[in-house]
């Protein structure tokens, strides 16, 4: 048989002693512990806070404009880069679309294009084939072979030819008269009495020169101008014959045989029973032509008026 022992009073004592000692740790380190966590959670909300504070820098501003006064002492630098002048003197091979290095230009040479780049080149405006005209007579619508001293071009229609310049008025001229071999003249017939004398007979025998003409021709009674502009004309036309009619004398542009209507210029208004002149301003190109026609007006029936010899044609150049 075993008998527990049995601890003396000294020993509980021990015992109880040593029980307390660790109860007094496990409650020192309980509070440690529960200090250690309220620290962490302090740590750990900062730590929160510092994210959010990140992400809010991170994010970019928003957008937003100020005017440029609010941008201190900006206008004044500008103002005084804008009052400063510079000068670069550079190369013209400093240009990205010019090589003048790749080969050296001479004297006479110009730029240019390669195709890619300016470079230096022959200049090929030389006469002939060279690729240009040195002299008037070498461009196509120009012909000067007979050019004197003091002459002028003059646009014939076709080609720019030599002429004598219009220094004044008059310089281009001419003045004609009658065949002098037709004794009866031009019959001109009334078909009826009253007829209004609108029926123009041209007078086809004025050709022969008083003068040389310049800048102009005469044939069968057709004036041909060879310079354009405003010429003038002055005609005289004699008649004889029955005193029962009324003759009329006027200019009309162009070679027709008869004149029966159209614009009838230098027209005398109240014809009288002999000599009429009749003059007009007419505007012609180069190849313009006019004629010059007789009528009669009729008082009394059918009537044949004979236009004597001793008619004239004058034409003025007055100018452009």
């Amino acid at each position: 048989m075993t008998i527990p022992h049995a601890p003396s009073n000294a020993d509980r004592i021990a015992y109880a002693s040593e029980q307390n000692a660790l109860i007094d740790q496990c409650n020192a380190t309980a509070q440690q512990t529960g200090q250690q966590q309220a620290t962490l959670d302090t740590h750990t909300s900062t730590l929160s806070a510092h994210d959010s504070r990140i992400d809010a820098l991170e994010a970019a501003p928003p957008a937003h404009t100020h005017p440029i006064a609010q941008v201190v002492n900006l206008q004044t630098a500008l103002d005084g880069k804008a009052a400063t002048s510079h000068t670069h003197a550079l190369p013209i091979d400093a240009l990205t679309d010019v090589d003048t290095s790749t080969t050296t230009p001479v004297a006479g040479q110009v730029l240019k294009w390669t195709g890619t780049t300016w470079a230096p080149g022959n200049d090929l405006t030389g006469g002939g084939s060279g690729g240009g005209a040195t002299t008037l007579d070498e461009l196509d619508d120009v012909a000067t072979a007979s050019a004197t001293a003091g002459q002028v071009l003059v646009f014939n229609g076709t080609v720019w030819v030599p002429a004598n310049p219009p220094t004044q008025a008059a310089a281009y001229r001419g003045q004609w008269t009658d065949a002098g071999g037709n004794i009866a003249g031009t019959v001109i017939s009334a078909p009826s009495a009253g007829s209004p004398g609108n029926l123009g007979v041209k007078v086809t025998d004025i050709g022969v020169q008083v003068e040389t003409p310049v800048g102009c021709s005469m044939s069968a009674g057709t004036f041909t101008a060879n310079v354009a502009g405003r010429w003038r004309f002055s005609a005289a036309v004699q008649y004889q014959g029955s005193n029962t009619a009324q003759r009329a004398l006027w200019l009309g542009k162009g070679s027709a045989s008869t004149w029966a209507s159209g614009v009838k210029y230098g027209q005398i208004g109240a014809p009288s029973m002999d000599a009429q002149p009749a003059g007009h301003e007419i505007t012609l190109a180069v190849g313009g032509t006019v004629s010059v026609y007789v009528a009669c007006w009729t008082v009394g029936g059918s009537v044949t008026i004979h236009r004597a010899q001793g008619n004239v044609l004058t034409a003025t150049w007055l100018g452009p």
